[in-house]
């Protein structure tokens, strides 16, 4: 199965000390993958993956900023943790 995850990794505007996570978990228990480009790039992610057995799935896509110091208020983009779900139906 071909999983596509689309979305940006970046540090909200006055976070500091961030570490931007994007990531797609296909929910079978293999765990998640990352996609590290540089800080601010859009992602379109393609992922070739083979399911071991029949059965419903919830795939996540998770885009996070990981920062130790959120914006100040006033203007700056907050922190952020965001995620998109997906159910994936495998017939055997």
């Amino acid at each position: 199965m071909l999983l596509t995850a689309y979305g940006e990794r970046y540090e909200p505007v006055g976070a500091s000390g961030c570490r931007p996570s994007f990531t797609l978990d296909p929910g079978d228990g293999t765990g998640e993958q990352s996609f590290l480009p540089r800080s601010g790039t859009l992602i379109t992610a393609r992922v070739a993956h083979t399911y071991a057995r029949p059965g419903t799935y919830t795939a996540v896509v998770r885009s996070v900023s990981r920062c130790s110091t959120p914006a100040s208020p006033g203007g700056s983009e907050p922190e952020f943790d965001e995620s998109a779900r997906i159910e994936v139906t495998v017939a055997g």
